[in-house]
């Protein structure tokens, strides 16, 4: 569930054994997995044994056999933008490494906000889609985007694309901020899937009260349980740097199978691919152009705006189709 990057579950099966749960009640204040413990400062104060290993702006560690933090994150950060904090504090220095490991302090600093989880999520989702919103409408600077800019302009991006009606599939949604915005605009009938059920449950709880009308499903990108041809747009949004080549090669395939009209992909520009956000590859223009030719039945564009853009349209024997409502 690596929040920034809609992609992060799309293996995360094979990732982790012991899957994360987002429901997981506080237990006096805090949250506790096999892997971590988390809670604010006021709340979590270890044992005096356990060794105290990094101090930061906002987060106090210790280890024994578990990592212990205590924060300083109050209820307004409690949205998309802890995944930089929590790179930029904690993973980049080197004081904690792993995907795994990430994820568990992430869900930590979320259910330490409330005592019941839906309100935990929630005010993460609500905190998140406010800056998102404030961003694509022009109506925050500096102190208003907190980072989230460059993922706003990419959700805009996507919007634009997409047709305003018909069916859209996301696949790698994670927690599923680009169908939310998606399904919030226009006439569409989004569809948002993950290979992780815990994700898509949590999508699913999250979008009434939201007051936003969506599907979620469990789909692995490599294996697409959908029929032929049984959407007109699919979605893969920072999704394939999380594949290996083959892996990848798969998703495309599948994806081709199961659009109907338009299959839109967009993939972050990387020197080295960042595992604490679980990618393992990095993916270049002419790795999109190679795929924008590999089938003749689909004809493909590349663009370069936030990384990079592939946008596939199905070919008939007349030329590319036309989008219909």
């Amino acid at each position: 569930m690596s929040p920034s990057d809609p992609g992060a579950t799309a293996t995360a099966s094979a990732l982790y054994p012991h899957p994360i749960n987002p429901f997981a009640p506080r237990v006096r204040g805090l949250y506790i997995d096999d892997l971590v413990v988390v809670g604010h400062r006021d709340v979590h104060r270890p044992d005096a044994g356990t060794r105290l290993i990094a101090r930061t702006p906002s987060f106090d560690v210790w280890r024994d056999d578990t990592v212990h933090i205590a924060h300083r994150v109050g209820d307004s950060s409690i949205d998309d933008t802890l995944t930089g904090r929590i790179e930029a504090e904690l993973f980049a220095p080197g004081w904690l490494s792993g995907n795994d490991l990430f994820e568990r302090v992430f869900t930590g600093l979320i259910l330490s906000a409330r005592q019941d989880p839906l309100d935990a999520w929630e005010l993460f989702y609500r905190n998140t889609r406010m800056t998102l919103a404030a961003i694509i409408d022009g109506r925050g600077g500096m102190e208003v985007t907190k980072g989230l800019g460059a993922f706003a302009e990419i959700y805009h991006h996507v919007d634009r694309i997409v047709p305003p009606t018909g069916s859209v599939l996301e696949i790698g949604s994670c927690f599923g901020f680009l169908a939310l915005h998606l399904a919030s605009r226009h006439r569409r009938r989004v569809t948002a899937s993950d290979v992780s059920t815990s994700s898509m449950s949590l999508l699913g709880a999250l979008a009434p009260r939201l007051g936003i009308c969506l599907s979620t499903t469990t789909l692995d990108a490599r294996t697409l349980a959908c029929p032929d041809a049984s959407y007109d747009t699919l979605v893969l949004v920072h999704l394939l740097e999380h594949l290996d080549d083959v892996e990848g090669r798969k998703a495309l395939d599948e994806a081709r199978r199961v659009a109907r009209r338009t299959i839109i992909v967009a993939v972050p520009y990387e020197d080295v691919a960042t595992a604490s956000y679980g990618h393992v590859r990095t993916v270049c223009r002419d790795d999109l152009e190679q795929w924008a030719v590999q089938d003749p039945r689909w004809r493909g564009r590349v663009e370069d705006f936030r990384g990079g853009w592939l946008v596939l349209e199905r070919v008939e024997e007349t030329g590319v189709i036309r989008h219909r409502s």
